[in-house]
């Protein structure tokens, strides 16, 4: 979609020349539906929530939040919601298993009476029971027995997936019908494994190297296979480490060049995961890539039609150039404000999550004007104004919110927050406390919490929160912090430092590159009093970032300690003028300072 101009700094659709002649793509005519293919479409409204597509659909008459799971092949319900449904529990059928990185999970079938999407009513409809943990109240999985029935359109930045049924002549028709005047993106879907496979695999090159993407809405970000960055050309130097655990490992690399069917786009930072993917496919297209296109899978004409939205199409990773865009080769922008209450909301949540906060304020304040009695509405509203900084208005809303649904766990969450980070310690001691005790000890809630816990001086607390969040998450992407975190609260307070002391070397191993990791390993080996360790671990702190200020000061205590109080005064003097109020700070979290001028 975008190259880079003969300059080299302004980034442009690949499509267009500089003069925004139509090059590289041949246009196919959007639709008019009318005559010979005429279109059934559903909708299914969708929230992304932590990069999450959720639908609440209804099951047997109850309501129940499914993630939509492109990436799965069957349907799938918690064993809670099978047991609150009254579901009957049945084999599954021949050679179905499911594994997770602990092992194989329990699964077994069950049936649906009646499933509701939008205004589509489905019967006897088939689901497996597993305990596969989504988190975010997430109680199933919507799969491709479902999502595959018709055609599949993704149109998740507007907050909704259709299921189409085509009719008619429809074989050789461009079916993104929305398109207008925008370019089409046009490709294959990639060779079936077999007569019942419903994946959606379609073949792209990275830096001109031909390997299969696998479209799949439950992972947040894109990334390529370690099999595949080697096969593109990219050396071992270029991957930049994030993190390693026994079944995988993660980087960061830069491509030159990624293009699906005529969309181009050059000069990108994508993760790498070290996993097998059975040689089905050498990279998978995530949440962030649907949600800057508007996706049309058609099963049909086995193929995707797509639309860029504008804006980035890949998750923005640590250290990656700003790139530009020119929005004439987007599909039009939708009205900036519509009556329909539940799309004003969708739009409101969607616009925080892509941090567009006076959009989204915009429409949560229509929205809640037009229906004032619905606790959620007042979550997303208070969130946003929380995004914005404006912390009265976000705890006035996440009260509204929590007086129309005292249950709703988010909202306290919400408030928990900001009572903490307002320094109101009772009331948000009273909300944590409640939280605590209604929350799943595997809750992703924990990790905000302990946090808060320890801003709140509650160490005990502070460790069983990271305790418990630390022990279920063991693949989660921000693993490496947790350990940093419970490690630097044990060393702040002098506690247990040889737990301490594995946490920051954990955190390490998740993340080399991390400066702020070997900064907090570093004061951990000087409260051990192992001079030698914490000047090497300060070191490479301030060799990745050299205005570590509090890995300057370390390394000035280390120095006076060795006997050197010429580099000792070196490096607070460093360390001072990058942060003035250092000494204070450092004396604040707890840690030790020099005990005269030097």
């Amino acid at each position: 979609m975008r190259g880079k101009s003969e300059a080299g700094a302004k980034v442009v659709p690949q499509w267009a020349s500089v003069a925004g002649v139509c090059a590289a793509l041949t246009l196919i005519p959007a639709m008019a539906w009318a005559g010979e293919c005429k279109m059934q479409p559903t909708a299914i409204p969708v929230r992304v929530v932590h990069a999450r597509p959720v639908a609440l659909l209804r099951v047997n008459g109850q309501d129940v939040p499914m993630m939509v799971g492109s990436g799965v092949e069957h349907s799938m319900l918690l064993p809670a919601a099978a047991k609150a449904l009254n579901l009957p529990e049945g084999p599954v059928p021949f050679g179905t298993h499911l594994s997770s990185d602990k092992g194989a999970i329990d699964v077994h079938a069950t049936k649906v009476d009646r499933l509701t999407l939008g205004d589509l009513e489905l019967r006897q409809v088939s689901f497996l029971v597993a305990d596969f943990n989504p988190g975010l109240g997430i109680q199933g999985i919507l799969g491709r027995n479902i999502l595959a029935a018709g055609d599949t359109e993704y149109d998740l930045a507007r907050g909704v997936v259709r299921l189409v049924f085509p009719q008619g002549d429809c074989e050789k028709v461009n079916l993104a019908y929305w398109a207008g005047d925008a370019p089409v993106i046009t490709a294959p879907m990639a060779s079936s494994l077999s007569d019942s496979d419903t994946s959606i695999r379609v073949p792209v090159t990275i830096n001109n190297v031909k390997t299969v993407a696998f479209l799949n809405t439950g992972s947040q970000a894109s990334a390529l296979l370690l099999s595949t960055a080697r096969k593109a050309g990219i050396p071992e130097d270029r991957l930049q480490t994030l993190g390693t655990d026994k079944e995988a490992s993660t980087w960061v690399t830069d491509i030159d060049s990624f293009q699906l069917g005529g969309e181009r786009i050059t000069d990108q930072r994508l993760a790498v995961d070290d996993l097998d993917a059975g040689g089905d496919f050498g990279m998978w297209l995530g949440m962030d890539y649907l949600m800057a296109h508007r996706v049309y899978v058609s099963y049909l004409q086995r193929k995707i039609f797509a639309t860029w939205n504008g804006g980035a199409v890949f998750a923005k990773q640590a250290g990656a150039a700003e790139n530009r865009f020119d929005p004439r080769f987007a599909t039009a922008a939708p009205p900036p404000l519509q009556e329909d209450v539940e799309v004003l909301a969708r739009r409101g949540e969607l616009a925080l999550q892509f941090g567009e906060y006076t959009d989204g304020l915009a429409y949560m304040d229509r929205a809640i004007a037009l229906k004032p009695d619905v606790a959620r509405q007042f979550l997303t509203r208070g969130r946003i104004q929380q995004s914005m900084g404006n912390r009265s208005a976000a705890l006035k809303d996440a009260n509204e919110a929590l007086g129309l649904d005292p249950r709703l766990h988010d909202a306290r969450f919400l408030r928990a927050g900001l009572y903490t980070w307002m320094n109101e310690r009772d009331l948000a001691l009273a909300d944590l406390t409640l939280l605590d005790s209604t929350l799943p000890r595997d809750a992703d809630h924990r990790f905000r919490m302990a946090m808060m816990y320890d801003r709140l001086n509650n160490v005990t607390e502070a460790l069983k929160q990271w305790d418990w969040w630390i022990s279920s998450h063991s693949r989660d992407v921000r693993l490496g912090s947790a350990f940093n975190a419970r490690c630097f609260l044990r060393t702040a307070r002098h506690i247990e430092l040889s737990l301490a002391l594995q946490d920051c070397k954990h955190a390490v191993e998740k993340d080399s590159q991390s400066s702020a990791f070997h900064d907090s390993l570093g004061w951990t080996y000087l409260r051990l009093g192992d001079l030698p360790h914490a000047k090497a671990s300060f070191d490479m702190a301030i060799q990745l970032k050299s205005s570590q200020a509090w890995s300057l000061y370390g390394r000035s205590l280390a120095w006076l300690k060795l006997g050197d109080a010429d580099r000792a005064r070196q490096d607070l003097e460093a360390a001072r003028k990058v942060q003035p109020e250092i000494e204070k700070a450092i004396r604040e979290a707890g840690l030790p300072v020099h005990d005269s001028a030097l």
